[in-house]
C-alpha cells in the first residue's frame, strides 16, 4: 500500500489521495502489535517520504520557520492522525489480556519491561550471530536433533537457501551502487530517472538490517527474515530489467532451477526429515554450520 501511494505521489504531486497511506500505516500498526522489528521498515516508508520533501523545501527562498510549516504541510499532518490511530490499534491487540485480568496500567507498564528486557539482556547463546553474518549465513541457528538407528539422525536448523540469501543479496548490493550512481549523476534532482523500485526495495532492505549495528544485545539470524522477500525482488527487479537479453534469460532459469535443487537437497535439515548422517554432514558447507 506504501508503493501504491509513493507511484501516486510521484505522478499526481502531494495532492495523491491518502487512502493508500492509511492502509500503509493501519498494516504497519498489526505488524507492528506482533512484532516490534517492523519499526524499522516502517522508519524506512517516512525516510522516503521525508527525501521528497525536503528537495521541494530545499528550493524554497523562504525563512527557516516557513520551511518547517511548509514541511509538516499535507499529507504530513495525516500522517500524525494515522499515527494515532496505530496506536489504538497496537492497544486494542491487549483487548484478550485485559478481558484476562491485566488492567490498563499494567498493559503500559508491560511496554516498558518489554523495552528494558531487550535494551539490558546480556545472555549469550552458541547459535548467536552478528548482524554482517546474516546475509551470508554463517551460523545459523540449530533449533533440534534426534540421532536414530541405522546411522540416521533427524534435524532442523534455521537455514536459508543459498542460490536466494546469496544471490539475492548480491543483487540488493548492484541495486544500491546502481541507484547511488544514478542519484550522483542526476544531482537527486531527477527522483523518478534511479527507478522507483530500485529505490523502494534498496531502502527497505537497509532500515530493516542496518538498525542491529546499534544493538548490543544478542542476536540471530532469523532477526533477518524480514529481509528474505526484498532478496527475492531484488532478483526479481533484475531478471524484470534485462530480461530481453537472452543471456539474462539463460540464466534466470539456471538461477531458478538451482534455487528449487537446493531447496530440495537442504529440505532434510531444515525439515526434520530423517536422513543418514553422511548425507547431513555433507551439507556443512561452512565451518559455522552445525546440525
Amino acid at each position: 500500500f506504501f508503493l501504491i501511494y509513493l507511484r501516486s505521489v510521484l505522478k499526481n504531486g502531494w495532492k495523491a489521495p491518502v487512502q493508500p497511506l492509511f492502509l500503509a500505516i493501519l498494516f504497519f500498526a498489526l505488524g507492528f502489535s506482533t512484532k516490534w522489528l517492523v519499526l524499522y521498515g516502517f522508519a524506512g516508508q517516512l525516510a522516503i517520504l521525508a527525501v521528497l520533501r525536503l528537495r521541494e523545501i530545499a528550493k524554497l527562498k523562504k525563512s527557516l520557520s516557513d520551511k518547517i510549516n511548509a514541511f509538516f504541510n499535507h499529507p504530513y499532518s495525516v500522517i500524525v492522525r494515522f499515527l494515532l490511530v496505530a496506536v489504538l490499534v497496537y492497544f486494542l491487540t491487549y483487548i484478550p489480556d485485559m478481558l484476562a485480568g491485566r488492567s490498563v496500567i499494567d498493559v503500559l507498564g508491560l511496554q516498558g519491561g518489554m523495552f528494558n528486557y531487550h535494551a539490558t539482556l546480556t545472555a549469550t547463546h552458541p547459535y548467536a550471530s552478528p548482524w554482517w553474518t546474516w546475509p551470508f549465513m554463517l551460523k545459523p541457528v540449530w533449533l533440534y536433533v534426534s540421532y536414530l538407528p541405522l546411522s540416521m539422525k533427524s534435524t532442523i536448523v534455521l537455514l536459508g537457501n543459498p542460490a536466494v540469501w546469496w544471490g539475492g543479496f548480491a543483487c540488493i548490493i548492484s541495486i544500491s551502487i546502481l541507484s547511488i550512481d544514478k542519484v550522483i549523476k542526476t544531482g537527486g534532482k531527477r527522483f523518478g530517472e534511479v527507478g522507483l523500485p530500485a529505490i523502494f526495495i534498496a531502502t527497505f532492505f537497509f532500515f530493516q538490517w542496518l538498525p542491529y549495528v546499534l544493538i548490543s544485545r544478542v542476536t540471530f539470524i532469523y532477526h533477518f527474515y524480514v529481509n528474505a522477500p526484498f532478496l527475492c525482488l531484488a532478483a526479481a527487479y533484475f531478471i524484470s530489467k534485462y530480461w530481453s537479453n537472452r543471456w539474462v534469460k539463460v540464466a534466470a532459469i539456471a538461477y531458478f532451477v538451482s534455487a528449487v535443487a537446493l531447496f530440495a537437497l537442504f529440505y532434510p535439515v531444515i525439515s526434520g526429515m530423517p536422513a543418514s548422517t553422511s548425507s547431513i554432514d555433507s551439507l556443512k558447507w561452512l565451518n559455522g554450520w552445525g546440525f
